[in-house]
């Protein structure tokens, strides 16, 4: 993203927080990215979705900018008072595109490891919003010996960025 792009964090388990308000800052939204791992803590996946778009309300409205959230999580979603659709909704309203990351989580299913389903409306962000869905990895992944990059991901959501245009009609 560009100098003039502005970052915001916000980590959730089973409430949200904003761990780093909108800033331009790379260092600031780098840090808030080191924090331990919790154990055993539902997750309010929409809940802090719907926060994300509400978010954005504390800064000034541009035209040409694209806002958008990149939601990373393992999809499983067990604490949420929040609808899918009414993220969605609030989303498209405020013209911003969810890009999901999918991190899955493996379960055992006809006698071989597949990916556990997402809560229902968890893939729908993107796909409603005009952002994009990402699956990391696959059955196979749990067992290999490497960790996953997320650099071909950010890659992809870097260059749907860049074939985006925004064109206007002024009377």
């Amino acid at each position: 993203f560009s100098d003039r792009s502005s970052i915001a964090v916000l980590r959730f388990a089973d409430t949200s927080s904003l761990a780093t308000p909108f800033t331009r800052d790379v260092e600031a939204a780098q840090a808030a990215f080191r924090f331990s791992a919790g154990r055993d803590q539902r997750t309010a996946i929409f809940d802090a979705a719907f926060k994300s778009v509400a978010a954005f309300a504390s800064l000034p409205r541009v035209r040409s900018e694209r806002r958008i959230v990149i939601l990373i999580s393992d999809g499983l979603d067990n604490r949420s008072t929040t609808s899918a659709d009414k993220v969605s909704d609030a989303a498209i309203k405020e013209r911003i595109s969810f890009y999901v990351i999918h991190l899955p989580l493996f379960e055992p299913r006809d006698g071989r490891l597949a990916v556990r389903r997402p809560s229902k409306g968890f893939r729908d962000l993107a796909e409603k919003t005009g952002g994009k869905y990402f699956l990391v990895g696959n059955e196979k992944s749990p067992l290999e010996p490497r960790t996953n990059d997320l650099a071909r991901i950010f890659q992809a959501i870097e260059d749907d960025l860049k074939s985006q245009y925004l064109l206007g009609f002024y009377i």
